[in-house]
């Protein structure tokens, strides 16, 4: 995978494949660090919303309803990566 340093903004708008591993991972200098990072830029959202740690469940949810952004289909990234390999297997043998 390609480590980028992080920045929530390219981490939000990146596409990724769900159901291959990640080809990037966003890296941090600390946990205390990234925790302020993601707290800045929700404060620069436009409908601000928090992360809110629930202690009880151990999971992590935001302060208000939240609308997603229509989801990417990643089925041509698969294709090309598919192609890319069976093509890469034929000029081999």
């Amino acid at each position: 995978p390609v480590l980028r340093k992080f920045v929530p903004a390219e981490a939000a708008s990146l596409p990724y494949p769900i159901t291959t591993y990640q080809p990037t991972y966003f890296v941090g200098d600390s946990l205390q660090s990234v925790r302020e990072l993601i707290g800045d830029f929700c404060d620069q959202l436009d409908k601000k919303f928090y992360p809110v740690y629930d202690p009880i469940t151990g999971t992590v949810n935001p302060s208000r309803h939240v609308s997603r952004l229509p989801r990417t289909s990643t089925v041509q990234l698969q294709a090309d990566k598919q192609k890319a390999y069976f093509d890469s297997i034929r000029r081999e043998s």
